[in-house]
């Protein structure tokens, strides 16, 4: 029940731009690979895509990037996104810690999280308040209030994001070892939140490596 962005998956440079042309520029292309958790890391994602011109040479841009990984990634695909503008970044994660359980962390996202590393954390399930409590405690909190003209954040949505991450925990725990939302855009107030994107690792099974 949460707002995820438009995208699609293209098979081509022309089938890229027809989808980009359809959704709307800006767009976003970006590598889409269980081989390859972090893209940024590797200069898969691509923003800001203006036109057919730029699509184009994003995907060239991407395909050359992909074939030099060392080592190697198979079955790589190219995801379109449709791009968001505006809203605070932020991220919420989940890991799990063997005999303590699931934890979850919240905080600001994007460079934020790289550089400050200012978060708050709970055990799940959460409480009634602890979403909001979590939300209010971080250092960076007031990157949420209204400021300098600028309109306060839907924080009643984030707060629903982090509520609907811990049920998805309660219902499916055990099949879940690590989630991860970065970013999520919150946008003005009234206005919700967008989850760009989204990073689920199952547990491995009995016998796995």
């Amino acid at each position: 029940g949460l707002c995820t962005t438009r995208e699609r998956t293209v098979a081509d440079r022309g089938e890229a731009v027809a989808a980009a042309t359809a959704m709307g520029y800006p767009v976003v292309l970006k590598a889409l690979s269980d081989e390859i958790p972090h893209k940024s890391d590797h200069g898969l994602v691509l923003v800001g895509l203006e036109n057919a011109d730029d699509v184009e040479a994003g995907w060239d841009m991407l395909q050359a990037r992909i074939a030099a990984l060392n080592p190697s990634a198979a079955n790589v695909e190219i995801l379109l996104q449709e791009m968001v503008s505006g809203g605070i970044e932020t991220f919420a994660g989940v890991a799990h810690h063997p005999g303590f359980g699931h934890v979850l962390a919240f905080g600001l996202g994007g460079i934020d999280l790289e550089v400050r590393q200012d978060f708050a954390l709970r055990k799940l399930p959460l409480r009634d308040g602890d979403a909001e409590r979590m939300i209010e405690e971080i250092d960076g909190a007031a990157r949420l209030d209204a400021f300098r003209g600028q309109p306060a954040a839907d924080k009643q949505s984030l707060a629903a994001v982090l509520y609907a991450v811990s049920d998805l925990i309660h219902s499916a725990g055990d099949q879940i070892r690590e989630l991860d939302l970065n970013p999520i855009k919150v946008m003005p107030a009234g206005d919700g939140c967008v989850i760009v994107d989204a990073l689920i690792l199952p547990q491995p099974t009995e016998g796995a490596d």
